[in-house]
């Protein structure tokens, strides 16, 4: 594995496709604010996170929550996640997305001052997980959350 923070690797942020053409050279195409932001999300609550998981050994995984390219079935090229991840997806097996959900709104302030996201996904949308970008919202005090 290609540990590029504590606790995430290149893989969990690149598709199958990008890693298997870029190998550790994947790295060049992420956010780092956005991976250096997940990291400070992840020991803050203390819990694992699932991003893409192509390279777990669950039968059938193939997430594209990270960086998602023009192979990717969701592909649209003004997504946050399209340019440069911007954005992440991401749920917990320790932790479930609604508790994930209310501690980012009650703790948004930390959030916003802390990392580089400053949108939330309302779980309305998605309700099986996390979507944070770092769209760029001048003097962001506090979290926009994204409504259909």
């Amino acid at each position: 594995m290609s540990n590029i923070t504590t606790n995430f690797t290149i893989q969990e942020f690149v598709s199958r496709s990008t890693y298997a053409q870029w190998g550790v050279n994947s790295s060049w195409f992420l956010c780092r604010p956005q991976v250096e932001s997940m990291q400070w999300l992840r020991t803050k609550l203390g819990v694992q996170f699932v991003v893409n998981d192509w390279n777990q050994k669950t039968p059938g995984s193939n997430f594209w929550r990270g960086l998602r390219t023009p192979d990717a079935p969701s592909f649209k090229p003004w997504s946050q996640h399209a340019y440069k991840m911007n954005a992440t997806d991401f749920d917990s097996p320790n932790m479930s997305v609604a508790e994930i959900y209310k501690w980012l709104l009650d703790n948004q302030e930390e959030v916003v001052a802390k990392t580089s996201f400053r949108a939330i996904e309302d779980i309305k949308m998605a309700p099986t997980w996390i979507h944070l970008d770092s769209r760029w919202i001048p003097n962001a005090k506090e979290l926009l959350i994204v409504k259909p």
